[in-house]
Order: structure tokens, then sequence, then C-alpha cells
């Protein structure tokens, strides 16, 4: 040092010197995508995430849509005021008939919100699946035959009249 340094070092000149960090991310995802891959042969779906198969993607992307299934989507995703992207995931992970759907994003995005929309799909729709099957083993009897008659000979009437009182039952 031939003390040509007009500034100096901070350190020898006894000035302290300012550090400002900024902390630029975090590596709780890295850690935990890390943590996934290393316990990855433990999992159900190794096999669809490693060997992935053409034939169960094409048969659940051909799948027909079912008009239950669009119709509690809809009626849930309003209720649950999903955005177009919220909606079209739960709506297409609700249709796959096999494999799974990867519902990703950063945080505050509504992962947990389209989560929650889609158990309240799987449910409603399972539960319609039970009631359709209910309604088939139903005896209806009544004071009078006409009565029994009119019941009987007009199910699809009786089915839309409790679909409707099913679809008050609130979806939380």
């Amino acid at each position: 040092d031939n003390g040509d340094d007009k500034h100096g070092s901070g350190a020898d000149s006894g000035e302290v010197e300012e550090w400002i960090l900024l902390r630029l991310g975090s590596t709780i995802t890295f850690q935990r995508e890390h943590a996934a891959l290393l316990n990855i042969h433990t999992s159900p779906l190794a096999k669809s995430l490693l060997q992935p198969s053409l034939d169960t993607a094409s048969a659940s992307m051909s799948k027909p849509r079912s008009t239950t299934i669009t119709r509690f989507v809809n009626l849930i995703a309003a209720k649950k005021t999903l955005n177009y992207s919220q909606h079209n995931a739960v709506m297409e992970s609700a249709q796959t008939a096999a494999g799974f759907h990867l519902i990703q994003g950063p945080p505050g995005t509504g992962k947990t919100k389209t989560l929650m929309a889609l158990i309240n799909v799987v449910h409603a729709t399972q539960y319609q699946e039970y009631y359709e099957d209910f309604l088939k083993k139903i005896d209806i009897g009544g004071p009078t035959s006409p009565g029994v008659a009119e019941t009987e000979s007009n199910p699809s009437e009786l089915n839309r009249k409790l679909s409707e009182t099913l679809e008050h039952v609130p979806t939380r």
C-alpha cells in the first residue's frame, strides 16, 4: 500500500461500510422438488410419472364430456368465483378417468381454491351417481292408485324435483 488510495478501504480508515442484502428467492421450492424426486419410487403415481402411457392419456382425452360433471363444475365455479384458468383446471381434472393433472403456479394464484373446487365437484358427482342409483331402488306407495301411477309413470319429474333440491345444498 503506497498511500495513494484517497478513499481508503473502509476498515483501515475507520469508516463503517454499509451492506445492502436483498432476498432474491427461496430454496424451499427447490428443496421440496429435490425431496420429491428422491422419494418418487415410493409414490403410487411413480409409474404414471416415469413411464406415461399414450393409450391412457388418449383414452382420457377423448372421453366425452359428462353433462353431470359439466353442470357441477359450472355450479361450483360460480359459487367459488373461479377465474377462467381455475375453471378449466377443474373441468379437465374432473373429467380425467386415468392419470393425473398437475396444478401449479406461484403463491397466491389460487391452487388451493382450485383444489377445493375440484374436491367439491368430485364429491357432488359421486353423490349424484349414488343418488341416481338410489332412485332406481325406490318403491313408491300412496293412498290412491292414480297418484302412485302418476309418480311411477313420470320418474324424471321426481328426479328433476329432487335434483333441484340438491342444487340448493351448500358446496362448502
